[in-house]
């Protein structure tokens, strides 16, 4: 199951990217980056950074009314219920890689739930070390889970300062307002890598 949902995943980036919604993607790469930080082919994170732009314009950004490439491709095609479910139901969030639990799965926290998710395929990959939080998003089908291709790994220097105010998102239980926390993350990652020199506590400053 975990190879047709991300069959499905590449065939809605592929559909919802060419033909009469070419220039949408054109008019959503500028508005990720602007919401992110900007980028160059140059940078050597620009392939990680369109990754991330790829999950973001299929999930979240609105190319016909309020209706995203996702929810246009459910619409549109005939799925199979458990695919459709696990594709409608993803998790865009702030996780923490937990290493191995003592059966060998993947462990992974996500710290806005305060909830632990064990991948139980043996052909799971997490693309970070353990202790790593990173932003991403995560699909669960059946007792199983698949990590998105875009994952945005946060600075460890900036680790106790983003958990602090994952806590105080978290108390507020509010989904714009988590939404909105994920890619300010982004655009202050961004600014991080750009001014490595600065010390992370003079990037990483929330409002309270």
């Amino acid at each position: 199951m975990l190879n047709d949902l991300q069959e499905h995943l590449d065939k809605i980036l592929s559909t919802y990217s060419e033909g009469k919604y070419y220039d949408l993607v054109v008019e959503s790469k500028k508005k990720y980056f602007e919401l992110t930080g900007l980028t160059n082919e140059e940078d050597d994170n620009y392939e990680v950074r369109m990754r991330c732009f790829n999950d973001w314009f299929i999930m979240h950004y609105p190319i016909e009314g309020e209706d995203t490439a996702l929810s246009l491709y459910l619409k549109n095609n005939e799925i199979d219920e458990e695919i459709k479910n696990a594709l409608e139901n993803f998790r865009y969030s702030i996780f923490e890689f937990a290493g191995k639990s003592l059966g060998g799965k993947l462990v992974v926290k996500d710290l806005l739930l305060d909830k632990k998710i064990i991948f139980s395929s043996d052909s799971s990959v997490i693309p970070v070390f353990k202790g790593d939080i990173f932003i991403g998003r995560i699909i669960q089908i059946g007792e199983d889970f698949l990590l998105m291709a875009g994952t945005c790994l946060l600075p460890k220097e900036g680790r106790s300062l983003i958990k602090k105010q994952v806590k105080k998102v978290r108390k507020k239980a509010e989904p714009e307002n988590e939404y909105s926390f994920l890619l300010q993350l982004e655009n202050l990652k961004t600014r991080w890598k750009r001014f490595g020199h600065v010390d992370a506590s003079k990037i990483f400053i929330f409002e309270s």
